[in-house]
């Protein structure tokens, strides 16, 4: 194992949990303009699986 492992997480794993919530809540932000506007869900969906899915290995690693 590389010994520099551990730093690597103390940087990425901070900024994954970050960009991961930012997304999330961009996502549901953007549902509510899509209800508002009749526009598409396509991209808000997306924006919330990718935020989701860049948090939920975050809370296993933190969780054990």
């Amino acid at each position: 194992m590389d010994p520099n492992y551990g730093w690597l997480l103390f940087i990425t794993l901070p900024i994954a949990v970050f960009f991961g919530s930012v997304a999330l809540v961009l996502g549901v932000i953007g549902i509510a303009f899509a209800l508002t506007d009749r526009g598409g869900y396509a991209w808000p969906i997306v924006g919330i699986a990718l935020g989701a899915a860049q948090l939920i290995p975050a809370a296993a690693f933190l969780t054990g």
